[in-house]
């Protein structure tokens, strides 16, 4: 691998400049933007775009394939394909950012250490497309033996329903199409060493109906994360009472009514406990005031007792299992419109779940809280033997390079694109035992995926890419 380190060390700095570009294009997934070409908005597609074009520079064909994804490709595919897939769209950036979401720059830098990238997309997961891209120019500078293509896959919509995914498969198993799927797939959008089991995911808009005292109610921006803000108004309100929710809301009078905000912490949805809800946090508030109409109080109780817990307890869905571990259920988004409250949660339950019993048993413990369900989406959970032979080319590639025999294979409550890809393996690229972020760097709660300033270690990036290099060689043996 004294090849492999060399070529790294030599790019290292073209990689930095790389994610840096990509990160300083804007591309939240918006299908309300969708234009020809574009179904996901400009954002997304000036960002496939650019990635493509990246590609093409280093000598490799790329193909758009009609704005919802693209591909990379290296090599011929006689022997088969092995591919490897990022997502190029990110979450909204949220709010109390120190430093500039879509700058794409290096903090924290040192003699002895190469710093962070600091961005949105920088750890999910641009900076995992930039890896990829440069994994393939690495094979085929240091024109490794294998008998398989490579192929990049990037696609656009991942933080968003991944219809991006699907629409490839689509076009796969189209007649005539020309468009094939990889033999397998690794996704580096989670932790190392390999992740073979993630839950299923159950996404539910759940419909509560409200007084004539509450004109707005809203939180949120996507249902995959909890959110760090909220806000109601409230056609009225005493000085007395206003001054009393001050002491731990910000509160404003307007010329029509009373606006509350409320202030939680961000997290991701598939690990809710590491977050405060905002929204949960709101309807204890105005729970709190005493002052609001049966039909909003109602209302009120029923987003406290659904988030009073990040289980699903209050849901009366709660249920665990060996492989994955605990349900969890948490509430992404809220809407206003016409005196009804629209609920997004984000459920994640594991593997060997029942979902037709669990979505049975929640219409009816929602309808003895006054809601019903207004929509549901349902995603299968993925699960493969841990004794697969491709299972154990990854881990035994991943112990080799980085001496690590202690971290164990596991499940986990994300989704990724694993579940829809064929034979698609989520394999990094976060390291169990990376540095700690240096004290001070950053402010508590900041630089997770979700989170404010987002980073990526720049030292475990280029570890990421080596580690992918010879897992590629060892994949290529096995399959």
């Amino acid at each position: 691998m004294e090849r492999v380190d060399k070529w790294i060390d030599e790019h290292k700095q073209q990689i930095v400049d790389e994610l840096c570009a990509w990160i300083r294009i804007r591309s939240v997934s918006d299908a309300t933007e969708a234009q020809p070409g574009q179904p996901f908005g400009p954002g997304c597609a000036q960002m496939l775009e650019y990635a493509l074009a990246s590609a093409r520079e280093k000598g490799f064909k790329a193909e758009n394939h009609d704005g919802y994804a693209g591909s990379v490709y290296m090599g011929d595919q006689t022997a088969g394909e092995i591919g490897i897939v990022a997502h190029l769209d990110v979450v909204p950036e949220g709010n109390d950012w120190v430093h500039d979401p879509f700058k794409g720059e290096v903090i924290g830098a040192s003699d002895t250490f190469p710093g962070y990238i600091v961005g949105r997309g920088s750890s999910d997961n641009k900076g995992m497309g930039v890896m990829g891209l440069y994994a393939m120019m690495c094979a085929r500078d240091l024109e490794l033996p294998l008998k398989h293509r490579l192929r990049l896959l990037l696609g656009t919509s991942e933080e968003t329903g991944m219809s991006d995914m699907k629409h490839l498969t689509d076009l796969a198993a189209k007649e005539g199409s020309g468009v094939t799927l990889p033999d397998v797939t690794l996704v580096p959008d989670a932790g190392f060493p390999v992740c073979y089991g993630q839950k299923g995911r159950m996404v539910v808009e759940i419909l509560l109906e409200c007084g004539d005292d509450l004109l707005a109610f809203e939180g949120g921006s996507v249902p995959n994360a909890v959110p760090d803000r909220a806000l109601a108004v409230l056609r009225e309100l005493d000085d007395m009472t206003i001054e009393e929710l001050r002491l731990d809301q910000e509160v404003e009078r307007i010329n029509h009514g009373v606006v509350i905000r409320s202030q939680g912490k961000a997290a991701h949805a598939a690990a809710p406990e590491n977050g405060i809800n905002a929204i949960g946090v709101l309807a204890r508030a105005l729970l709190e005031t005493g002052r609001l109409t049966p039909e909003t109080r109602r209302a009120m109780r029923a987003i406290k007792k659904l988030l009073s817990d990040n289980y699903g307890e209050g849901a009366g869905i709660a249920c665990e299992d060996e492989q994955s571990g605990k349900l969890t259920f948490a509430c992404g988004m809220a809407r206003f419109n016409a005196g009804r409250i629209t609920l997004t949660m984000d459920c994640r339950y594991p593997v060997t779940a029942d979902i037709n019993d669990m979505r049975a048993r929640l219409c009816v413990n929602l309808a003895g809280m006054g809601a019903v369900i207004k929509h549901i989406d349902i995603s299968p959970a993925f699960y493969m033997e841990e004794s697969d032979p491709r299972i154990q080319a990854l881990t035994q590639a991943y112990r080799e390079i980085t001496g690590d025999t202690e971290s164990k294979n596991y499940t986990m409550g994300g989704g990724t694109y694993s579940k829809d890809l064929p034979c698609a393996i989520t394999f990094g690229g976060g390291f169990p035992n990376d540095d700690p972020v240096p004290d001070g760097l950053l402010p508590e709660g900041h630089g997770g995926a979700h989170s404010p300033d987002e980073i990526a270690s720049i030292k475990s990036l280029l570890k990421t890419l080596k580690v992918y290099v010879y897992a590629i060689s060892k994949l290529d043996d096995v399959i």
